[in-house]
């Protein structure tokens, strides 16, 4: 089955087909024609194209080529209108008064009432007409819902006509205006007549935008149709040459309106990225950005005209213009009218420094510099001077001139055109602001990659380079502009930070010095280390500036090397090799080397002469198997899109095939195979020269008795890169021939070998049960590969006491670092999972390596480390419990000291020590609730006394001017303290009476203790003192006094378990907890991290019904109080966290299962109660979009309604988000109710409430979809 459609709607149909049908479809497109085509249809059916430019492009459109060639081919000299004018008696009116009448009221009736289907008036109804039409195709019939128009372009000449008649037919231009009245379809026909007439010079028409400009009694509306049609029309210029008075009078009122109806209406979606990439253009309706360009000459005219009266103006007031200037130069880079833009916005830059204007909006300064920046190629002096000013002076501090300029120049890939303007003046500027002094004080250490940059000599405090990549940097741009030059600057700079580098502490006693010998003889000297010879892959800490400069040079030259001849990209990295003097430079030659061996063999025997470039490029290739799984696991942690290309631009980086090779596998290519493009007698040669240097490798190996580890090695290369010691054995495999090399090693030589890969590989020994334990303990998957385990857990066991033995000799050797904490995993995952398995030696010895490991939190000195199997032990200490009665205080001690250490045991520091022991004590509430409550109060008195205690005993200490308390004297006094708990802890008859004050604790200890509150206790008593923690810390979290808030973590425990515990409470007793929260409702961060809490368990916990009776306790609280009290910030992290959109949901979530259809009316009721807020359009249409996509059909009655009775303020919106949020729901909702909203009145109504909004925010989006819709 074939359907066919116009473009516009071929986004509806696909939706249609795939979302609705579910079936499987190919599209074709048909391609626009274009000129070249109509010229070759013209020269093939024998037709004439006529000369008029505008009548040209008309015939583009099949429809007009079509009754081009039906009537009018043979006249040449034809017009544009003469043509369309001829259409409507030929096609409509027919010589028939009544066709005409029809057909206009018709169209006119449809265009007011908003319907889409019309049933003719009476006064203008005709059976006989309608049959006609119907049967010429122009109109169709549909039973009970009436006639409508078959195609858009018969309407738009109807509506013409009816313009046009009520004009002629109109006294002035108020009554015309009554008559043709405000529908936006009569507005776009208004718009296409005017701007036609305007440029066919029609006097009539002309007068026309005076009078409405200057009437009072003309709504804005019809007097921004006029600009817009005055902006698209070639009428524009002399506009602005007439109406220079009133555009600046009345503090420029009329100007000011005419820069932002030239942003709306002046623009066209631009499909040219869309043609680059070869794929059809999406609809507006499907795209996320929409992106439009200029259209129309009013832009020239326009800037043209404040060029000219800049003075009039005043520089101070152009910021109402530098909109306009960046939407004109960010499509058009070169012209008249683009250097007007640049030169007007380089003199509101100018002005702002001298000034010394702070200008607060981030995204104002960013489009200003790019508007200057855009127009280089037009103002390449004005630049120029701009940048010796700033190289001269030196300024390059964030307050200095020009830096913000100067940084984009650098750092921007928007403004690399520069370099390619005038790459000169950006490599002075690049030497001005990446090259520094290195510190002189002895005392300055590297610490991180903050301070790597100085022991580079390079500036790290202006520009960021993160993520490094080729294109974070000018580099490139200058290497495709003039490649001598940048080489020059390049290899300057690289040579100048790596010697730097050489001299400074950072990789003392790593740094070697490599001698590269040329082929002239001359020996270079130079500094080599993993740092340096992996820095052009970024898989070593390095400074990103330089990284992405050598990234830069790696990529033009791969780019190149597929493109040119061998003498050519010799000669590229013969000039970089005479000018290196570091390693850095010579692993990027070795980089193209190894990507195009066959075009490169004169410069691989220059590298081939030095040993330790083999050293360093089988590292690099090692470190290189890794970096991209190590890319893509960072790839999007909280970056941004541009970062995102540099991101991307790496991890593609990775996917080069010559990645895998090493200068040792190109070595041995050369003597093993040759192309066709390779003569024998030149293969031959190669292999010669090649052993030649090999020979000279062999003289200089010392005496066998005086060789080193380096020199084995070096011997050991040798040996597998030398053919002529090799007896190679060609198998055939599956998928071809696999050579067998076999080179010559003497035995002692290969007992050497065997001993250092032995060595090498001891610390993996006990890998596989490392990840057979870790994996099982953490429930991860892959645990069930290893079968051995699996099947015998006691051959696991056996393993790590063989480890236990080992560690309890003192002897700890490197193996047993990498495995000290496996026996902890192994007993862990043992007396969890196998415990059936287990006799009683095997349980007392699991018994014992668990408290060992446990008992490490009784050191006041431990500092936590991943691996040292604390935390396994703590997760099954508990479990020890049931067979092992008697250990049950020691047990119960270890778990309450756990619980007051507060070390992270996470690199973000969420988890902590104690939240292990949370986690592994849940589960005894039910079996041994005797237990977890003497745990439970135990913790409270004897954390608070040892505190008490602790405090006590430094305040004394202080008195006596001791730095430290005596270790003695705190056992000492802490045991006084605790020797009435002990007995009552032991026998678990410990109770509440225990602790006299509550609020005497501290919030910590009371947090912690909140958490080992059962959640699911359906038979349990509540825990003592849980309402009271609940109250303390509410008073806290919700205290105005920021002194005293509470630790982020703390807080982030304290909520996360609230949450869960409200939730599994029965609903009758929620209120008696949720109180200290409603009661005193507070508009403030912790409010909004607490509803956050909420839907984060909701969403693990899926239980809607509690959910949705916390969520509606909270409502009126939370309504009261944005319409009574707060900061707008405050207002907007609330509104946001109880509209569910603070939560970071998925991206692909389109649902949640605690929404159903009875939650219509929640929303409703909100969008009443505070539509008013900017933040419920930002919320409730970014829900829309993901989670709550479901309710996106009635999304469209709650933002309209919300606008209709509120009158909402946009302007502190800075970043654009609620806009972009609201665009992307109408953008959604027309997509999926197109014909619905254009057939459907109040529907209708209700879409054109939104998008008229949009359109009065300036909204480009709004405005196309709202022509779209009328």
């Amino acid at each position: 089955m074939w359907f066919t459609t116009r473009n516009t709607y071929l986004d509806d149909l696909i939706f249609q087909l795939y979302e609705v049908y579910k079936i499987s479809f190919k599209s074709i497109h048909i391609e626009k024609l274009n000129e070249d085509t109509l010229f070759e249809l013209a020269k093939k059916h024998d037709f004439i194209i006529p000369d008029d430019k505008k009548f040209k492009a008309l015939m583009l459109t099949p429809f007009y080529l079509r009754e081009y060639l039906k009537h009018y081919q043979e006249n040449k000299d034809a017009s544009y209108y003469e043509f369309k004018e001829s259409l409507w008696p030929r096609v409509i009116t027919k010589r028939s008064p009544q066709r005409e009448q029809f057909f206009i009221r018709l169209a006119e009736e449809r265009a007011n009432t908003g319907t889409f289907f019309v049933i003719p008036d009476i006064s203008y109804s005709n059976e006989k007409v309608e049959e006609a039409f119907v049967s010429e195709g122009i109109i169709s019939y549909e039973p009970n819902r009436g006639y409508f128009i078959t195609h858009d372009i018969y309407e738009e000449w109807a509506l013409e006509k009816f313009v046009e008649g009520s004009f002629l037919s109109s006294e002035n231009v108020e009554i015309f205006f009554d008559k043709i009245q405000q529908s936006l379809p009569v507005r776009r026909v208004f718009r296409r007549w005017l701007s036609e007439r305007l440029s066919a010079a029609n006097e009539e028409v002309s007068q026309l935008i005076v009078e409405t400009l200057s009437s009072r009694n003309i709504a804005k509306l019809w007097k921004d149709e006029a600009l817009v049609s005055m902006l698209l029309s070639d009428y524009s210029e002399y506009f602005f040459s007439i109406s220079k008075k009133l555009l600046l009078e009345d503090d420029f009122s009329l100007l000011k309106r005419i820069c932002l109806l030239i942003r709306i209406g002046c623009k066209e979606i631009d499909n040219s990225l869309f043609d680059g990439l070869g794929v059809r253009a999406p609809d507006i309706l499907s795209m996320d950005y929409v992106i439009t360009r200029p259209k129309g000459s009013g832009w020239n005219s326009l800037i043209k005209f404040i060029y000219n009266n800049i003075e009039n103006i005043g520089v101070d007031n152009l910021n109402f213009v530098l909109p306009v200037l960046y939407d004109w130069n960010s499509y058009n880079k070169s012209g008249d009218t683009t250097k007007h833009a640049s030169l007007i916005a380089l003199s509101f830059y100018r002005y702002v420094i001298e000034k010394d204007i702070y200008i607060r909006d981030d995204g104002f300064s960013k489009n200003l510099i790019l508007t200057i920046l855009y127009g280089t190629s037009e103002i390449k002096s004005e630049l120029e001077a701009i940048i010796d000013e700033v190289t001269l002076n030196n300024w390059k501090r964030h307050n200095d001139p020009y830096h913000l300029l100067s940084e984009f120049i650098l750092t921007k890939m928007e403004c690399f055109n520069v370099a390619v303007e005038v790459p000169e003046k950006v490599i002075a500027l690049a030497k001005c602001f990446w090259m520094c002094e290195p510190p002189e004080n002895d005392e300055y250490h590297y610490s991180a990659r903050l301070e790597v940059d100085h022991e580079f000599g390079v500036e790290n405090s202006h520009q960021g380079y993160y993520p490094a990549s080729a294109y974070q940097t000018p580099i490139y741009a200058l290497l495709k502009t003039d490649l001598e030059l940048a080489l020059n600057f390049i290899t300057d700079l690289i040579n100048y930070s790596s010697k730097i580098y050489a001299e400074s502490s950072l990789d003392k006693g790593q740094v070697e010095t490599a001698t590269l010998v040329i082929d002239d003889g001359k020996k270079i000297s130079l500094p080599i280390s993993n740092r340096l010879w992996c820095m052009y892959r970024g898989t070593q800490v390095s400074p990103d500036l330089l990284e992405s400069i050598l990234m830069s040079l790696e990529r033009f030259l791969l780019e190149r090397g597929k493109r040119t001849k061998s003498e050519t990209l010799e000669h590229y990295l013969n000039y970089i090799l005479a000018r290196a003097e570091s390693s850095a430079l010579v692993a990027v030659v070795a980089s193209i080397v190894c990507a195009f061996h066959e075009k490169t063999f004169n410069v691989a025997k220059i590298l081939f002469r030095t040993k330790e470039f083999f050293f360093y490029d089988t590292a690099r290739m090692r470190l290189d198997q890794t970096h991209k799984s190590q890319l893509t696991s960072f790839k999007g942690f909280g970056l941004n899109r541009i970062n995102e290309i540099h991101e991307n631009e790496r991890i593609k980086a990775c996917d080069e095939k010559h990645r895998k090779l090493t200068l040792e596998d190109i070595a041995l290519q050369y003597q093993f195979f040759r192309t066709e493009d390779t003569s024998e007698e030149e293969s031959e040669k190669r292999l010669q020269d090649i052993w030649d240097i090999l020979d000279i490798h062999y003289k200089e190996l010392p005496d066998k008795e005086q060789e080193n580890h380096r020199d084995k090695t070096w011997r050991l290369y040798l040996a597998r890169i030398d053919k002529r010691k090799m007896s190679p054995e060609a198998m055939q495999v599956e998928n071809g021939i696999a050579i067998e090399l076999n080179p010559e090693i003497d035995p002692e030589l290969k007992k050497y070998s065997e001993a250092a890969q032995e060595e090498a590989t001891k610390p993996f020994k006990h890998s596989c049960l490392n990840i057979w334990a870790e994996s099982r303990l953490y429930n991860r998957s892959n645990y069930k590969k290893y079968d051995s385990y699996e099947n015998d857990p006691l051959l696991a066991l056996n393993e790590a006491k063989e480890i236990w033995k080992q560690l309890h000799n003192k002897n700890m050797t490197e193996e047993l670092q990498f495995v000290r904490a496996l026996p902890s995993y192994v007993c862990a995952v043992l007396l969890r999972d196998f415990k059936e398995k287990l006799g009683n030696n095997e349980l007392e010895f699991c018994r014992d390596v668990i408290f060992e490991y446990a008992s490490i939190v009784d050191n006041d000195d431990y500092t936590h480390q991943i691996g040292d199997g604390l935390v396994p032990a703590l997760f099954v200490l508990p479990k020890l419990i049931e067979h092992f009665p008697d250990e049950r205080l020691s047990i119960k001690l270890t778990l309450i000291r756990a619980l007051m250490r507060h070390d992270s045991i996470t690199v973000m520091g969420i988890d902590r020590i104690n939240s292990v022991v949370i986690q592994a004590v849940q589960h005894l509430w039910k079996d041994e609730p005797k237990f977890m409550k003497s745990l439970y109060i135990g913790y409270l008195v004897i954390a608070q006394k040892y505190r008490d205690v602790q405090n006590r005993l430094r305040q004394e200490a202080y008195k006596q001017h001791k730095h430290e308390i005596d270790k003695n004297d705190f056992e000492q006094e802490l045991f006084k303290e605790l020797t009435a708990v002990a007995k009552s802890l032991e026998d678990e008859t410990i109770s509440e009476s225990m602790i006299n004050n509550i609020d005497s604790i501290d919030n910590d200890i009371l947090i912690t203790a909140f958490q080992l509150t059962p959640l699911d206790s359906e038979n349990m008593e509540p825990l003592p003192f849980t309402e009271a923690i609940i109250r303390i810390i509410s008073q806290q979290l919700l205290s105005r006094d920021r002194e005293a808030r509470l630790d982020y973590t703390f807080k982030y425990e304290f909520l996360k378990h609230y949450a869960r515990f409200i939730l599994y409470l029965d609903n009758d007793k929620k209120d008696k907890y949720l109180k200290y929260f409603t009661d005193d409702f507070l508009l403030n961060e912790e409010m909004a991290d607490l509803l956050n809490e909420f839907v984060s368990a909701e969403d693990s916990l899926n239980m809607p019904d509690s959910f949705w009776y916390v969520w509606n306790q909270f409502k009126d609280h939370i309504v009261d109080s944005i319409n009574s009290q707060g900061w707008r910030h405050d207002k907007e992290r609330i509104i946001e966290s109880f509209l569910f959109v603070r939560v970071p949901w998925k991206e692909e979530a389109k649902a949640w299962h605690t929404f159903s259809p009875e939650n219509r009316e929640f929303f409703s009721n909100l969008s009443c109660e505070i539509g008013g807020e900017s933040s419920f359009i930002y919320s409730i249409s970014k829900l829309l979009c993901s989670i709550g996509s479901e309710f996106l059909d009635d999304g469209i009655y709650w933002i309209s309604h919300a606008i209709k009775t509120f009158d909402i303020d946009l302007s502190q919106d800075k970043s654009g988000n609620t806009l972009f949020c609201l665009e992307r729901y109408m953008r959604r909702y027309l997509f999926k109710n197109h014909d619905k909203v254009r057939q459907t009145p109040r529907l209708k109504a209700q879409v054109m409430i939104v998008l008229d909004f949009l359109v009065e925010q300036y909204s480009i989006t709004g405005y196309l979809l709202r022509e779209d819709i009328a």
